[in-house]
């Protein structure tokens, strides 16, 4: 089995740890490290929002399927959703949430809400919170020019 090397007082690698940090050498490379450091935690934030998104919108699908819940209607609205959060909000060029994105979630919504007199009662409200937790995680809407 291999020495592991450890900074003990009086011995070698100690003395060369001590020469580094005195010779200023940790001022020069700290600057790169928080830089380095902030870029990956900015990515694993979004990383992390990117994911609940689509966990969500995965959850909803499966719900909305013939297996569960049975709502065709729903799903059109859901798969109709993400097209216009893919195709218009992540586009290049774009720096506002889509309205077409908005207006079929609300449609997704309303859809929903006129199928809660059903016996699926309980999964509808599920997915009613779901949809609401991906609605607050929108950004507003931007409003349009006045007439």
């Amino acid at each position: 089995m291999p020495q592991r090397a450890t900074a003990v007082a009086g011995t070698p690698l100690y003395a060369s740890v001590c020469n580094f940090v005195d010779e200023g050498y940790v001022r020069h490379v700290a600057p790169y490290f928080v830089s380095v450091t902030t870029i990956f935690a900015l990515f694993l934030a979004f990383h992390a929002a990117f994911h609940e998104a689509v966990t969500a919108l995965s959850r909803l699908n499966s719900l909305f399927a013939k297996e569960g819940l049975g709502l065709e209607n729903a799903r059109t609205h859901l798969s109709r959703y993400a097209d216009a959060v893919v195709r218009e909000e992540w586009a290049i060029d774009n720096t506002q949430p889509s309205p077409r994105a908005d207006q079929e979630l609300e449609n997704l919504r309303q859809a929903l809400i006129a199928s809660k007199g059903t016996d699926k009662a309980d999964g509808i409200e599920a997915a009613l919170r779901m949809i609401a937790a991906l609605s607050a995680q929108r950004p507003a809407t931007a409003p349009g020019p006045d007439p």
